[in-house]
């Protein structure tokens, strides 16, 4: 993560209160394609406290992204997606495109 940002291929932003309490983050990286495209990696908060500030959080995001040429940004949901985007992503404006796979590890040899 601190490579990534230390280049400039990140867009990380941490949340604290005046107490220095950590209150979230969201990390995303630059996918360098033609065009390019912002691909949100991790986005966290104590409960609450995304929904206040998403708006305002999401222009800087898109600020940055423009400034380096990026045409979109990607999110995927994992947790209770069919609510989490409609409680928060499409009111910021997200389209639903696609869906998450996933490749369970605990059930045993598959390929074996």
């Amino acid at each position: 993560m601190h490579t990534t940002v230390s280049n400039g291929n990140a867009f990380l932003m941490v949340g604290h209160d005046e107490n220095d309490k950590f209150l979230g983050f969201i990390f995303t990286i630059l996918v360098p394609s033609n065009p390019p495209w912002i691909d949100v990696i991790g986005i966290w908060t104590v409960p609450n406290f995304a929904s206040r500030i998403r708006f305002e959080i999401l222009g800087y995001l898109k600020a940055w992204a423009r400034s380096r040429g990026c045409a979109s940004i990607i999110a995927g949901i994992t947790r209770n997606p069919e609510v989490f985007y409609k409680f928060f992503y499409e009111p910021l404006g997200f389209k639903n495109v696609g869906m998450i796979i996933s490749y369970d590890l605990t059930e045993g040899e598959k390929d074996a």
